[in-house]
């Protein structure tokens, strides 16, 4: 009787089918847009990422190698190129996503930024002088994540602490261990592994500068369209950001409200940390206006905006 009763309601009042895209939304929204007559509802698709690029960077060796993993790459092209064809909304992550989508794909209409967005706390930050932590990394031990750079780079910074707030695999933790050993810094560098995350969010405002040293790989994709939650975190925190200089990034950090500094390179970034603690003033000064620029990046802020969105597609308020 409940799925009767929902199946008469679909039919009186249109809606939007909303999915946020993966491997199996993608199946899903593919099976979508064969849907019956009286579901034609907008269908609208939020991606993080373009699933046939991704592979090169994720793929774990189940779709193979070489030509086997090409030819893979390839059926994943068509497939996303079949759905996004009948989709009547895409949402995106960032601009640099969009224009990647846009160029690889025919789509109906222009898809909708919606940048990441995280919980932006009332309460105040912390004033920066009064935090305990020297320098602070919070998230994934990933290559990409550009952690080891961060460890070699504590070499450069001599007096600080690094705290790596985060964990996984292992090998992964190991492997920066061992880049602790050898730059020299293993009495300064910190490895916490994972913590709850009301617990990474404190850390997070217990540092004086956050960084985020993530690295840029032209043969992959990847990073050039990211656009993490975190980052939004990390500006709501009131530390001073020190970030690789990517442009999908700099949707929402610029020289205004972070120290931005070469990618890939462990001398840049100690000189963006030294940049943030030789002048404490104006360190604060960043951490207060990225503070503010948070706000814009909620997630309030965020879904009202796709809220406009999706009321536009369905003619009429939701």
């Amino acid at each position: 009787m409940t799925g009767l009763m929902a199946s008469a309601r679909l039919r009186r009042e249109p809606a939007v089918f909303y999915v946020r895209g993966g491997e199996k939304a993608l199946r899903f929204m593919q099976w979508m847009a064969c849907r019956p007559q009286w579901l034609r509802s907008p269908l609208v698709y939020e991606i993080h990422s373009i699933q046939y690029l991704d592979l090169l960077e994720r793929h774990d060796g189940r779709y193979g190698e070489g030509q086997a993993l090409e030819a893979y790459r390839q059926a994943r092209r068509a497939l996303e190129a079949d759905v996004y064809a009948r989709l009547d909304g895409v949402v995106t992550i960032s601009e640099a996503l969009k224009r990647l989508i846009e160029r690889d794909f025919t789509l109906r209409r222009a898809p909708l930024v919606a940048r990441s967005g995280a919980l932006v706390p009332a309460a105040p930050a912390p004033p920066w002088a009064e935090r305990d932590v020297d320098i602070a990394y919070v998230g994934g031990l990933y290559e990409y994540n550009g952690v080891e750079l961060l460890v070699r780079a504590m070499a450069l910074a001599p007096g600080r602490r690094l705290v790596v707030v985060g964990g996984g695999t292992g090998e992964q933790t190991e492997a920066l261990r061992r880049a602790a050993e050898e730059a020299g810094v293993s009495d300064r560098v910190e490895f916490r592994g994972y913590v709850p995350h009301p617990e990474a969010l404190e850390w997070m405002r217990r540092a004086r500068v956050l960084a985020a040293p993530l690295r840029l790989n032209p043969a992959q994709d990847r990073i050039s369209w990211c656009n993490p939650g975190k980052l939004v975190e990390y500006m709501a925190s009131g530390a001073a950001i020190v970030c690789s200089r990517i442009e999908s990034l700099q949707e929402m950090l610029n020289d205004r409200n972070s120290i931005l500094v070469e990618p890939n390179s462990v001398e840049a970034l100690a000189a963006g940390i030294h940049k943030a603690f030789s002048d404490p003033q104006q360190a604060a000064r960043l951490g207060t206006r990225a503070g503010e620029d948070a706000k814009e990046h909620s997630y309030d802020a965020r879904a009202r905006k796709i809220m406009r969105f999706l009321e536009e597609l369905a003619g009429r308020g939701l």
